[in-house]
Parts: structure tokens; sequence; C-alpha cells
């Protein structure tokens, strides 16, 4: 059964309550930006899973790339050690997935990062809707078309990390949940600026999906969620952070966030 708690709906449409068409405007400038900008692109992970609290819904018999990257950092050939050393902590998890049966969350490309973090989250993923516990990052001056369109729109009083989520033609977003438990409540919206990218929350139960129909949503990420694979390549963006008393009214979100 999907656990649906923001007004009672698996994934809550915001594209009325938005100018999508300026949204939609911005598709090129915003690919210009990420083209420019691979070099800084990143493997995606969610893990490493914790049978008591996994985020990682096991099929296909593949492990996700940060449990299997637990494994290597452990058991790395002697002869290997400086050269593993030297790695960053992306490029190991990109060898990970060279030399082991796991999968990733595709990559990301952060343009506001959560802070003093290296290769994870430094056990702030729940606050990085605060515009405190995030910083910019080098790439965000090519990417102020999208803070001039959601400062347009009003949507947030503060703005954390923001970050895109990009799929190569062919790959699925495998099914995880960003928490195991219900303690954090995230303010964000999920945006893609074309239909490229087929996003759903899903059902464990009766292997239901539910799809996002627009281009600007919300959803509880307590629940499981992923993406079809793609005839070709698809990117979203996540925006978290404070909404704006008037955007809560407008939307009904203040119903849930309080």
């Amino acid at each position: 059964m999907i656990y649906a708690p923001i007004l009672g709906k698996p994934i809550v449409e915001l594209d009325k309550f938005v100018d999508t068409n300026a949204l939609q405007n911005l598709e090129k400038y915003v690919a210009l930006g990420i083209a420019k900008n691979k070099n800084h692109i990143s493997v995606a992970f969610s893990g490493p899973v914790n049978p008591a609290l996994k985020t990682w819904l096991e099929e296909e018999k593949y492990l996700e790339v940060k449990t299997s990257w637990i494994n290597v950092n452990q058991e790395i050939p002697e002869e290997l050690n400086n050269s593993w050393s030297s790695l960053t902590h992306d490029q190991q998890l990109l060898y990970t997935l060279l030399t082991t049966k796991s999968r990733s969350l595709n990559y990301t490309l952060t343009v506001r990062a959560i802070s003093n973090s290296s290769g994870g989250n430094g056990g702030k993923f729940h606050l990085k809707h605060l515009s405190k516990e995030t910083e910019d990052t080098a790439i965000k001056k090519d990417f102020e078309c999208i803070f001039d369109w959601v400062r347009s729109q009003n949507i947030f009083d503060e703005i954390g990390r923001v970050q895109f989520f990009i799929n190569p033609e062919g790959n699925s977003t495998p099914i995880h949940r960003d928490y195991a438990d219900r303690t954090h409540n995230d303010q964000y919206i999920w945006i893609r600026f074309n239909k490229q990218k087929d996003f759903f929350v899903y059902d464990e139960d009766t292997n239901e999906k539910c799809f996002v129909n627009g281009y600007v949503c919300t959803f509880d990420n307590h629940q499981w969620h992923g993406g079809e694979p793609g005839e070709c390549m698809g990117f979203s963006l996540r925006i978290d952070g404070l909404f704006s008393k008037s955007f809560l009214e407008k939307t009904g979100l203040d119903k849930h966030f309080t």
C-alpha cells in the first residue's frame, strides 16, 4: 500500500500553481549548463543498505553501489592500496560499478550542496532544506536562471540543496526511498523541464506505479520511488527549501506542513 500522507495523494502535482511555460523556456539554458559542467557530474547513491532500515528495493541480484563500495574498500588488493587511496570518493564509486554487480541511482550534478560533506552527507541529509546547512558550488553561476524562476514564483522563503539527477538513455532509476523511517518531513519540489523522464511512486504490495504527469510536483520521499528506462537521456531537478507561507496556502500544502 502506498503511504501517502501529503494531502492523501501519492504525488502532489504543482503545475497549476507555477509558470510552467517560463520553466520550459529554460530547458535549453539548463541543458547548456549541465553540458558545460560535465566534469562535475558524480555517481548517485542511496546506501549503504541497513537491513533494519533499508532504502534500496533489492531486485535482480545487484547491490546498491555504496553498499558494494564498503566491501570493495575493505577488500582492495594490497598492490592497489596506494592508487585506491588517491582516488576521490566519486572515482571509487565508479571503480565499484566497473568491478562489481552493483547499480547506482545514475548521476547527479549539485548546484547547492550540504555543507562540509565529502563522499556523503555529513549526517545532515535531513537538514538539506536549510540555507545555513548548504552552500553554493562553483557551478551555481551557470544556473542563475533557475533561481530567478524560483524567486519569481515565490515558492521558498529559503533555498537549501539544489541537485540534478541525470539518466543516460536506456537507464532506469532503481526503486529506492530517501528515508526508511518517517521522522523527517522534507519540503522540496521536483522538476522535469521536458517529459523524457518517467518518474513514479511505487507500491511494493501491489507493484503499482503512480507516475508524475506534469513538470513540477512534490511527494513523500519515505515512499518507494524510481524511474522507467528512457529512450533518450532524461534529467530532473530537486530543490529543497522552506516553503513560503503564500505557496503553502495556495497549494493547500499548509494542511500538511506546519
